[in-house]
């Protein structure tokens, strides 16, 4: 609350500044969700829940940052406060996903020092489905980076680095050291475990290397990154007989060599041997050799496909399967393609061709257009038809959507595939471009799979599988080239009958191509 007189303004609480901060922020995010909860699923709109609280709470961070500002211009306008400022923004790890819970930082490209705008790209964030730039809310300078470039497994929330409002400020000392704190999770999580040592030749010992200092770096117990274990696991060492140099004691690559180089010596009660230095120790023994891994190297798992292999064990476990198939005779439309291709010049693939097909067939039957709601514990019904195709990508499979499919014309489905599988190979993805869907789509046809089952994507209710086309001799002697797609489906949600509807609809479309494959010789007669 705020006493007024002729001359001065006293402002008492701080709280009253901030709280029409934060409820500006609430309005804007309310009618943010209420926008995505008008043809989103339910993880969506509990995605814009909680999208809303990490806002709010940001606003509650940005509006004590900004009581600084908000002190000085009041003094210049005459007023006087009673605010006190406190100049330190700590940037913290947001929630780019629904399915998101923590994230690796893979690089900053602003540095400690360095003076930021609102918008400006901070830093890459590899996030569960792709690899996103996270920006600034804030004017100001980067004042400390907390977790550096390859941080892994970063939990939502935690602070991942400082900005100050004017350039050479310090970062405030308590809330430097309450993040400088490792999260719960990270102190927890056991460090990656070298495969055991081999035993040692019997060779000359190495020279001595300086040891560390009283009070030197110790040994890290934060997570290893990739490049870490692999040097660690290729010199058959410990990340316990490594000094630990970089910050918050994580340990860097750069840590390894020196021990390597002989530039430091490792730390006292490790397990493995310590390195042999060139032209000092003797042939490796059978056992050492053996010890040294060089048949094979650990690659770690990309968050993208941890994710992956988590969320299909879920669905594979919780969500009743039931698997219908039918084989379509595809030669009309193969013929079709190539006429059409041959009086317009333009190309698309069959698979365009299916992606319409089952998008028409959604529509004809609305039962298998539909979401599972794991909080009413029953199915939903999808406004649009929006098809997810599965398309691979160098870090994982990533289903990017052709929206209102069942309306566009084949060769605009064309345009759009082609602008999201590149996109998606690059990691460029909006999040509504891979977020949402009501039925997927997996091909491996063209990799020579005669057909497949495929596991749901929830919450959506079928994927249907496509497999590779092959020839079959008719009854009457002629040669057919015949496809066998394989609806998967949710038996909460979908009925065998409504499945074979399904299915008829959208084989009867495929044999007989004239209608789904309008527009595609003259653009202006599509659909």
């Amino acid at each position: 609350h705020t006493h007024t007189n002729t001359h001065t303004t006293h402002t008492h609480h701080p709280n009253a500044v901030m709280a029409a901060f934060v409820g500006t922020a609430a309005a804007t995010v309310a009618l943010v969700a209420r926008n995505i909860g008008r043809h989103a699923s339910g993880r969506m709109v509990r995605y814009a829940n909680s999208t809303a609280t990490t806002i709010a709470g940001r606003a509650v961070s940005a509006g004590s940052s900004r009581a600084g500002t908000w002190h000085r211009q009041a003094a210049g306008a005459g007023l006087h406060t009673s605010v006190r400022a406190q100049e330190t923004m700590p940037v913290a790890l947001p929630a780019l996903s629904p399915t998101m819970t923590e994230g690796t930082i893979q690089t900053w490209l602003k540095q400690e020092g360095d003076e930021v705008s609102a918008g400006d790209v901070l830093f890459e964030m590899e996030t569960d489905k792709a690899v996103m730039s996270v920006e600034a809310i804030e004017d100001g300078y980067l004042a400390k980076i907390v977790h550096g470039d390859g941080s892994q497994n970063i939990k939502i929330g935690e602070v991942v680095g400082y900005m100050v409002e004017d350039e050479g400020e310090e970062v405030d000392e308590s809330a430097a050291a309450s993040a400088s704190t490792p999260a719960p999770a990270a102190e927890d999580a056991p460090a990656p475990t070298p495969s055991p040592p081999a035993t040692p030749a019997s060779t000359p010992a190495a020279p001595a290397a300086a040891a560390p200092a009283d009070g030197a770096s110790q040994a890290t117990s934060l997570p290893l990154s990739p490049a870490v274990r692999h040097v660690l696991y290729a010199h058959n060492l410990e990340a316990s007989q490594i000094p630990a140099t970089g910050r918050h004691g994580r340990l860097l690559k750069s840590d390894v060599l020196a021990v390597i180089d002989g530039e430091v010596a490792p730390l006292s009660g490790g397990g493995a041997a310590a390195p042999s230095t060139s032209g000092s120790s003797a042939p490796a023994t059978p056992a050492a050799a053996a010890g040294t891994g060089a048949s094979y190297t650990d690659i770690p798992a990309s968050n993208m496909r941890q994710v992956i292999a988590k969320r299909l064990t879920e669905s594979k476990q919780q969500t009743p399967h039931a698997y219908a198939q039918l084989d379509v005779d595809v030669t009309a439309l193969v013929a079709a393609r190539k006429e059409a291709i041959a009086a317009s010049g333009n190309k698309f693939s069959v698979n365009d061709a299916i992606i319409k097909a089952a998008g028409i067939a959604l529509r004809a039957v609305p039962s298998v257009n539909c979401s599972w709601s794991a909080t009413e514990k029953a199915p939903v019904p999808n406004a649009t038809v929006d098809v997810s195709v599965a398309v691979s990508t160098p870090t994982g499979l990533i289903t990017p959507i052709v929206k209102n499919a069942d309306t566009r014309p084949v060769l605009s489905i064309t345009e759009a595939m082609a602008d999201l599988a590149a996109r998606a190979r690059d990691n460029k993805l909006a999040l509504d471009e891979f977020q949402g869907g009501s039925f997927t789509v997996s091909n491996l046809g063209m990799f020579g799979v005669k057909s497949f089952t495929a596991i749901i994507n929830p919450p959506q209710a079928c994927i249907l599988a496509v497999g590779g086309a092959r020839p079959v001799v008719k009854p009457s002697g002629d040669i057919a080239s015949v496809v066998t797609f394989t609806l998967c489906s949710d038996a909460r949600i979908v009925s065998e009958q409504e499945a074979a509807d399904f299915l008829a609809v959208f084989g009867s479309l495929l044999d007989s191509p004239a209608v789904l494959l309008r527009g595609a010789a003259n653009p202006a007669d599509a659909l």
